[in-house]
């Protein structure tokens, strides 16, 4: 018998295209990283806003932790997406409202 190994069910995954050209795979982090993100979510209003530049550092600190929780072993730092990336406040936004699709869709699945 010849040995089998199956890639059909591959883990799901939030693909990002940086503007480097990287592509970073994200995949589904712990229980407690996703509930620490749902947390943070309020905190993206005052960020719109330009009020909170603390609550600003904390949402570009979860964002590189959660995008390091990745299939390429890519390491991103907050400096990374602030400098190398160029990520503004709206990037980060935007980067959370997909993330947040992605973590729902892969709750969805389980259910």
């Amino acid at each position: 018998m010849v040995p089998t190994s199956s890639f059909k069910n591959k883990r799901p995954r939030l693909r990002l295209e940086m503007d480097d050209e990287t592509v970073i795979r994200v995949t589904v982090p712990t229980v407690e990283m996703v509930e620490e993100f749902k947390d943070a979510l309020p905190a993206l209003l005052p960020l719109l806003k330009g009020e909170g530049p603390e609550s600003k550092k904390a949402l570009y600190e979860l964002a590189a932790n959660l995008i390091n929780c990745n299939l390429d072993a890519e390491r991103v730092t907050v400096a990374d997406l602030i400098n190398k990336y160029d990520w503004s406040v709206e990037d980060l936004t935007k980067f959370y409202l997909d993330y947040m699709a992605f973590i729902e869709g892969v709750e969805n699945e389980k259910n």
